[in-house]
């Protein structure tokens, strides 16, 4: 199965010389430079091939190693508790890393769900979960589709928005359900960790 961010072979992304390898299919992208910088930075791989598929979308598998790398890709003698994560999947300690540090949770007590695709809600909440200080305040958002959404994800969204790390679809929409392309999710990053 081939995905950027899974690929063994594809993993420091990066010519004999060093020199890190930019996908093909971003040129004239719009998120272009943030994929080249988070390709650079080693948050991202591409999906092998040379392409990066700017509009493919991102699983919560995906994402949480991206997460992982962020964090310096700690070591970790846990493994994941759910029985979606076997021991052996290329995302396993990255899962592990990510419950223990009370960054994740799953689906359910027992399934995380990998390989489904991380929405802009289950995003804002893995930032904020590991990114936030405690006595940090968000910023009023004026999205209207949020005000369903628990308070933890409403908290989340408003300190990633007045972070400036993740904007809203539109002025009052922030699209919670919608699943993030693998460009929006580079920005993402490189605005985080920056």
């Amino acid at each position: 199965k081939p995905d950027t961010d899974t690929n063994k072979d594809n993993q420091n992304n990066n010519t004999p010389d060093n020199k890190p390898s930019y996908p093909t299919d971003i040129d004239g992208h719009w998120a272009s430079e943030n994929i080249q910088k988070a390709v650079k930075a080693g948050y991202m791989n591409g999906m092998g091939d040379g392409l990066f598929a700017p509009d493919g979308t991102l699983t919560r598998a995906m994402f949480v190693t991206v997460l992982y790398r962020l964090a310096g890709s700690p070591e970790t003698e846990d493994t994941a508790v759910f029985t979606d994560v076997s021991a052996d999947a290329w995302y396993a300690k990255a899962v592990a890393w990510a419950v223990k540090a009370g960054v994740v949770k799953g689906i359910s007590e027992t399934e995380f769900a990998p390989d489904a695709f991380v929405t802009r809600e289950q995003m804002a909440l893995m930032l904020y979960r590991y990114g936030a200080k405690s006595e940090e305040k968000g910023q009023r958002t004026g999205f209207t589709d949020i005000e369903t959404l628990s308070e933890e994800s409403v908290r989340a969204i408003e300190w990633a928005f007045g972070k400036g790390i993740i904007t809203g679809m539109t002025e009052s929409e922030f699209a919670p359900e919608d699943n993030a392309s693998r460009a929006q999710a580079a920005t993402i990053f490189v605005r985080f960790a920056a």
